[in-house]
């Protein structure tokens, strides 16, 4: 469920969710971290066209995982569970956090 500030499946919100996800794989150590470091810190921007399963997807105060060119897995907000869905792909930057 999603949590402010969360970054365990019991409660996380969006950075939280892909910073556990990231510790999990070893691309990761340490505290949670901002979403805007996760943004840009140690990964590098990618075109639509190469996205693929665990690059990061970048909007203004949120971020995702991707699953494949076309779906995502979030923490999308107050009141709603993780959920895979559609790519939104207005106003998003995909990046690749270098392994």
């Amino acid at each position: 469920m999603y949590r402010w500030g969360g970054d365990q499946p019991s409660g996380w919100d969006c950075s939280g969710f892909v910073s556990y996800v990231l510790r999990q794989v070893g691309a990761m150590t340490g505290r949670r971290v901002s979403g805007q470091f996760l943004v840009w810190t140690g990964a590098t921007t990618i075109s639509r066209s190469q996205t693929g399963p665990g690059d990061l997807l970048c909007w203004a105060g949120h971020v995702a995982i991707a699953l494949s060119p076309t779906q995502m897995i979030e923490a999308p907000g107050r009141g709603k569970r993780t959920r895979i869905t559609s790519i939104r792909w207005t106003g998003c930057t995909a990046r690749r956090v270098k392994g």
